[in-house]
């Protein structure tokens, strides 16, 4: 019998315009079975209908913002970002070294700019989660 090898590659993605240095990024693996589970299962609230205009909509329960910080949740392996909010200095862990509470709360003291342009680089790495309600 022969064995079947797996090889999970996590690209890293600099964050150029949270830090134009290009010093600062962030580790992103592409999702696990298991992960796209997690994912659908917030999107399973869903209604596709045609509006009066003939036009395909779908009609969901899930905030947008909160599927994002999922999104990067289940994609984030490290980053060396540090990120100073007034006089705190918010530090990220690796993933495995950090509860999925602890990351949301980091990340929503982090701001609106930086939780965006990190999604944008998970949808470069996971490019079937950029129309996430198709």
């Amino acid at each position: 019998m022969s064995t079947i090898k797996v090889s999970v590659m996590a690209p890293t993605r600099a964050m150029l315009e949270a830090d134009p240095t290009g010093e600062t990024w962030v580790e992103i693996k592409p999702p696990t079975w298991t992960e796209e589970t997690i994912r659908e299962g917030l999107r399973a609230k869903r209604t596709h209908y045609f509006d009066k205009d003939g036009q395909w909509r779908t009609q969901t329960e899930l905030n947008l913002n909160t599927l994002w910080l999922w999104e990067i949740w289940l994609t984030y392996v490290n980053t060396n970002m540090e990120v100073e909010v007034g006089d705190v200095t918010i530090v990220f862990l690796p993933k495995t070294k950090m509860t999925q509470a602890d990351f949301f709360d980091h990340l929503t003291k982090c701001g609106g700019d930086i939780i965006n342009e990190w999604h944008q680089k998970v949808v470069e790495v996971v490019q079937d989660w950029r129309y996430p309600f198709l």
